[in-house]
């Protein structure tokens, strides 16, 4: 299945649940913007930690995703309160014609000062959900 894990990871904690997921899913990870901007991916895994909704790299890859480069985009986040900018950046991709924004979203509550990082428990509750979505949205067994 042709899919895609990308992050916006200052602080690393939504790099560590990306690169996770791409491990466990065998597929492609990288930071946004990528080095090579996506294909026809049927999904895309988007992570994201606090304020990446405002950054402009992150905002006008968001917006050029179109369904000529992803079918289904889902969230997961990483922050203090777990879902800050989610709703910003889904917003971003919903107004694009024929890319489904998926409704279920996974929030990790980092734990630390200055660079909160997810738990071993984070971690396996983020790839348990990013093999639900694929489950759910291709229906694989």
């Amino acid at each position: 299945m042709k899919l895609q894990v990308l992050y916006f990871s200052p602080k690393g904690s939504a790099q560590v649940l990306a690169e996770n997921i791409g491990k466990h899913l065998k597929s492609k990870c990288d930071k946004i913007p990528p080095a090579y901007p996506c294909d026809n991916e049927k999904l895309v895994f988007v992570g994201l930690e606090p304020k990446a909704a405002g950054k402009s790299q992150f905002v006008d890859f968001m917006k050029g995703m179109t369904a000529d480069r992803a079918k289904n985009v889902a969230f997961f986040a990483c922050s203090a309160t777990g879902s800050e900018g989610v709703e910003s950046a889904k917003a971003l991709v919903k107004n694009n014609p024929g890319v489904n924004v998926v409704d279920n979203v996974f929030e990790c509550k980092a734990k630390g000062m200055f660079h909160p990082q997810p738990s071993q428990e984070d971690i396996s509750a983020c790839v348990a959900w990013a093999e639900g979505i694929v489950k759910e949205l291709f229906d694989v067994q």
